[in-house]
């Protein structure tokens, strides 16, 4: 699936959340989140975190490939920057 706009990923979650038969709170548990997190994300909420992003992403399986619109096709995951360290060292003031 072709994310294009925040509503995309959102759909993309709650419907990845429905096919492994998770409720919100299973999910929000296995990503270290609160239900009410999910259930604001879910219904379109526009101040998501993006590390809580990651953590829901990372809970469902979920592996996002970026592409640099440049024609030479999308980065493998191995190559891309760890932005779970990225962020755990900035909110730990260490960037």
């Amino acid at each position: 699936m072709e994310i294009h706009a925040l509503q995309d990923l959102m759909s993309m979650v709650a419907t990845r959340r429905r096919d492994l038969s998770w409720t919100q709170a299973e999910l929000a548990t296995r990503a270290g989140v609160s239900r009410r997190w999910v259930s604001l994300f879910e219904s379109g909420h526009e101040k998501a975190e993006v590390g809580r992003v990651l953590a829901v992403l990372d809970a469902l399986g979920v592996r996002l490939e970026a592409d640099t619109g440049d024609g030479t096709g999308s980065t493998p995951v191995e190559d891309m920057p760890d932005l779970r360290a990225a962020l755990d060292d900035y909110y730990a003031g260490d960037s």
